[in-house]
């Protein structure tokens, strides 16, 4: 029993192991924090999506059955006004005024008009980003170019004087995810049966299931990693180019600053407005202020919009179809700019 008593106090009364210094520790218990931050924010972030995805197909399902009932509604009109022309009454006259006002109902008008009496604004998706103690992301969407590249923020803001200084190299010049679809896309140009197919890649209104399921993969993959062509080429050519155009929509700032935005919008003349196509002093004074535009953002994002325009001006110089090239370009405008 003493023996048992001494053993005890011996065990209690030795010294343990050395503990860490508390620095130490504090550095410990911060790396653990920050693992489980890291997978809370890609959590939250995968919620969104599939929040975003619910309400998308929500507000489409209710656009066509509003069209459907609006459709049935102007049958019901119709077959009743046969109805009632068919019989011999004294109401020609108010009979001639309500069938007019029964061809004049156009169910798509109305459904227009109550769209945009009741919108809220454009698609503005707002991604979440993981942003470490060391100020590094792992994200390749709703990055701040500049940060990414060393531009901005953390490195100093650079910009151009020639064309020289745009194609001489940097230690970022284009994120893997724009450099990796467009590449795809390319591929993807050759298997399709028609120019027509072509052009309509970057027209066509892809379901968001379809192109955050690329975007999962693509975000998989380490920022600066490249993207192996298995990934885009599991996928058809128009969800391709919506992932191109949905990274374009979550940079945060966007491609041309936040400052630059109230710039272009006074370039551009509004939609219907009166403009001289011939004056050779209006093209001249428009050269002048995008140059100015342009020379104002950041070495980054100039190559990013010269990769994305070669692209797509390589698209329509090498497709031929019926539609005029204008009326494309319109349509490729509307397209993109609901993404910048």
């Amino acid at each position: 029993m003493v023996n048992y008593f001494v053993k005890a106090v011996q065990s209690a009364t030795a010294p343990g192991p050395p503990e860490d210094p508390l620095h130490v520790k504090a550095r410990k218990a911060a790396q653990e924090a920050d693992v489980e931050y890291r997978k809370a924010v890609r959590q939250l972030d995968e919620h969104r999506c599939r929040v975003e995805e619910r309400v998308d197909d929500t507000l489409k399902a209710l656009q066509r059955w509003e069209l459907d009932r609006l459709k049935a509604v102007k049958t019901v009109l119709q077959q009743y006004q046969e109805i009632i022309t068919s019989l011999h009454n004294p109401i020609s006259a108010s009979d001639e005024r309500a069938s007019l006002l029964t061809m004049a109902f156009m169910p798509e008008n109305d459904l227009k008009a109550l769209i945009e009496g009741y919108r809220t604004g454009p698609f503005r998706p707002d991604p979440k980003i993981y942003e470490s103690i060391t100020h590094e992301t792992d994200s390749s969407f709703g990055i701040d170019l500049r940060k990414w590249a060393g531009e901005g923020a953390f490195g100093p803001m650079r910009s151009i004087d020639n064309i020289e200084q745009l194609n001489a190299p940097t230690p970022r010049d284009l994120p893997p995810v724009l450099t990796g679809a467009l590449k795809a896309l390319k591929r993807a140009y050759g298997k399709l049966p028609s120019d027509d197919e072509r052009r309509k890649c970057w027209i066509y209104e892809v379901p968001l299931v379809a192109v955050h399921q690329l975007r999962s993969a693509v975000n998989s993959v380490p920022i600066d990693m490249p993207i192996d062509d298995e990934v885009f080429d599991k996928h058809d050519p128009p969800v391709i180019a919506s992932l191109v155009k949905l990274w374009l929509l979550e940079l945060n700032p966007p491609i041309t600053l936040w400052d630059g935005w109230e710039d272009v919008k006074k370039l551009y003349p509004a939609v219907g407005a009166d403009v001289d196509d011939g004056a050779e002093d209006r093209d001249q004074h428009f050269e002048e202020e995008l140059k100015n535009i342009l020379i104002k953002l950041p070495i980054v994002g100039l190559k990013v919009l010269d990769v994305l325009v070669a692209h797509l001006k390589e698209l329509v110089d090498t497709t031929t179809t019926e539609e005029n090239n204008d009326v494309y370009v319109t349509k490729l405008a509307l397209s993109m700019g609901r993404s910048a």
